[in-house]
């Protein structure tokens, strides 16, 4: 256990029994909260970030690929005693 955790428990059982239960109810609320916020998918976040339907992001991409694949060269096979 942490030294945090150690310090908190140690401040929960200063407090009255009511007020402990407070604190516990707030901490459930809190972890509920946080276990409901929306996760975006990739496809929402880059949709919302260029303002484009993803097929539109898509095909652009593809299209930017086409244009800048670089030329394949064929080197030859090994000669000799080249170890690859």
């Amino acid at each position: 256990m942490s030294i945090y955790m150690e310090q908190a428990n140690m401040l929960m059982e200063q407090l009255p029994e009511a007020e402990q239960q407070v604190v516990v109810e707030f901490i459930k609320k809190i972890k509920q909260n946080k276990s409901k916020q929306n996760r975006q998918s990739l496809n929402e976040y880059l949709e919302k970030y260029h303002n484009k339907p993803i097929e539109t992001i898509l095909q652009e991409a593809e299209a930017k690929n086409e244009k800048e694949k670089p030329l394949e060269i064929d080197w030859g096979k090994p000669v000799g005693e080249e170890i690859w």
